[in-house]
């Protein structure tokens, strides 16, 4: 869901007009830029189904519109969109969904997790955000179930 609505903001910011891109260039605000910074990688760059390398922290011509002189994505499902592709942001987005789904207790984690995704670029690294541990293995746990039980119903 989150991935979504970030694509949604980052669309917005790009057409440079309207009612909803004032609401957008405010949450910017409130975000340090976030959706800025990534809109300007999109805006360049593009996203692609399987992703490719961005030269983040490079230097760039100042672009008064964007106002950056340097690449930047501070944020994980921009970070997904762009730099591992629309292909790994679905999935991970859908390895989330589904593990929420099969365990309601997940729920605060699911949120907590895309809060801070929207906030920095380390989610994806298991050893600094556990969540993916825990969904991880949940998946696991879910899938051998499964198979345990078809496994079994056909014997």
């Amino acid at each position: 869901g989150i991935a979504v609505i970030n694509a949604f903001w980052l669309v917005i910011y790009m057409k440079r007009g309207g009612l909803l891109y004032e609401l957008v260039r405010g949450l910017d605000v409130i975000l340090t830029a976030r959706i800025r910074q990534v809109a300007y990688i999109m805006e360049h760059y593009g996203a692609t189904v399987f992703g490719h390398e961005v030269p983040m922290g490079e230097k760039v011509v100042y672009d008064s519109y964007y106002r950056l002189s340097s690449i930047v994505c501070d944020g994980l499902f921009s970070y997904l969109l762009v730099c591992l592709g629309v292909i790994f942001t679905v999935l991970l987005s859908f390895v989330i969904w589904y593990c929420v789904r099969k365990k309601k207790e997940y729920s605060i984690i699911a949120i907590i997790y895309a809060i801070y995704g929207i906030l920095e670029t380390h989610g994806i690294n298991a050893f600094m955000v556990y969540p993916i541990l825990l969904f991880g293995a949940e998946c696991l746990t879910q899938m051998h179930n499964t198979l345990n039980a078809k496994l079994q119903g056909d014997a």
